[in-house]
């Protein structure tokens, strides 16, 4: 069975223990990943049959595992890709798997110029989705991938992005907006709804409130 392979029971440890040992130790952590790699080439069926029996819910080591095959994009860009496609087609499927697809974040895939132009394709297509948890996290994933260097190369992506800021729910008219501000693609005219500002302002001192308490609880930890 799988979980017999060394370096799979290695890595369930995140299952069960949030931070092993190994992981803690930088040297420990480099040789893990280039263990992975090396077992996920040598038995790539058997690894990506693993991968996708993993509860995308609860597993804690999707992030680690996504981690190390975005370090080897042109063996596994490909896989990557596809991932995005299938949790895509999970949230479609079933509202359940909705806030699963923030897991995508842990998927770099910006330094392959070829499989960062599948991303933006895959996401492209799903900025217009009835669903608003899928027009919000195409908007959400997509920043990673658009710059000010390689946005005329997708002028279709640029419209549907542009059509967002008059989305009907907040925050994806409010994700549109720091996708366009991060692009110095807004409007000149645009000017956002007095509702988004308040709302806005409130999610910033919600957080700087919430890093301050944090913050308090850390400091007195010591």
């Amino acid at each position: 069975m799988i979980k017999k392979a060394p370096i799979i029971r290695q890595l369930l440890e995140f299952e069960n223990d949030d931070l092993p040992s190994w992981y803690l130790d930088e040297a420990e952590c480099r040789k893990f990943k280039h263990d992975l790699l090396k077992y996920a080439s040598k038995n790539r069926r058997t690894f990506v049959r693993f991968v996708h029996n993993l509860n995308i819910a609860e597993s804690e080591c999707l992030e680690l595992i996504y981690e190390t095959l975005s370090e080897a994009t042109e063996e596994w860009g490909d896989f990557l890709v596809d991932e995005h496609e299938r949790y895509f087609d999970l949230a479609e499927l079933n509202e359940e798997y909705l806030e699963d697809l923030s897991n995508l974040i842990d998927i770099d895939l910006t330094g392959s110029e070829l499989h960062a132009g599948k991303i933006i394709e895959l996401l492209t297509g799903k900025i217009n989705h009835p669903h608003e948890e899928i027009r919000y996290n195409s908007l959400w994933l997509i920043d990673d991938y658009l710059n000010v260097d390689n946005i005329r190369k997708y002028a279709k992506t640029l419209e549907l992005i542009l059509t967002k800021l008059e989305d009907e729910k907040r925050e994806v008219r409010l994700e549109a907006e720091r996708v366009l501000n991060n692009l110095n693609r807004l409007p000149q005219n645009y000017k956002p709804k007095f509702k988004d500002l308040f709302y806005r302002k409130l999610k910033i001192w919600q957080k700087a409130k919430l890093d301050k308490h944090i913050e308090k609880i850390l400091s007195e930890s010591k």
